[in-house]
């Protein structure tokens, strides 16, 4: 039995980590990205490299909150009906 493959939580961390050491994240940083997590259960951290990535990270928080903000006025709209 092999607790790295078998655990799929262990899995994914092993994964996440390992797609950060080929990124060259200094392992120091990824371990205090881990600490300062609010909800580890629920969330991990995701290595950002270059502006390309946080531009990109940029847009697609915006086209989220643009879908939320939709929802919220059909939402409001559907109160007056």
């Amino acid at each position: 039995m092999n607790f790295l493959t078998d655990n799929l939580a262990c899995l994914f961390g092993w994964l996440i980590f390992s797609m950060v050491v080929c990124l060259g994240i200094d392992a120091r940083i990824w371990e205090q990205a881990k600490l300062d997590n609010p909800d580890p259960m629920r969330m991990i951290p995701v290595p950002i490299v270059g502006f390309d990535e946080l531009h990109q990270r940029l847009r697609l928080q915006e086209q989220q909150t643009s879908l939320h903000q939709s929802r919220l006025e059909v939402s409001e709209f559907r109160q007056f009906i």
